[in-house]
């Protein structure tokens, strides 16, 4: 029995391991739920985020933190 406990403790540890360092990586689609407008950005492709929204309802856009965050050349202000 004792050995069982451990054995069950041993994997449940290793799943939390596994599943924690899956969300820790920002993948490129975030799920939007019309019911409760949460926003989950651990998506790896489109397909895989609207596979998931089609049965809560909601919508899929690209992870804002992962678009071009490029500096834009400021722009010159006219003095009149």
């Amino acid at each position: 029995m004792r050995y069982a406990i451990t054995l069950g403790v041993l994997a449940a540890m290793a799943c939390l391991a596994a599943c924690g360092t899956a969300y820790d990586v920002p993948q490129p689609w975030c799920s939007i739920e019309s019911l409760t407008g949460s926003q989950k950005c651990f998506y790896r492709t489109k397909e895989e985020c609207m596979a998931t929204i089609s049965g809560l309802g909601g919508i899929c856009v690209p992870n804002p933190e992962m678009l071009d965050s490029t500096p834009r050349p400021a722009r010159k202000r006219s003095t009149g």
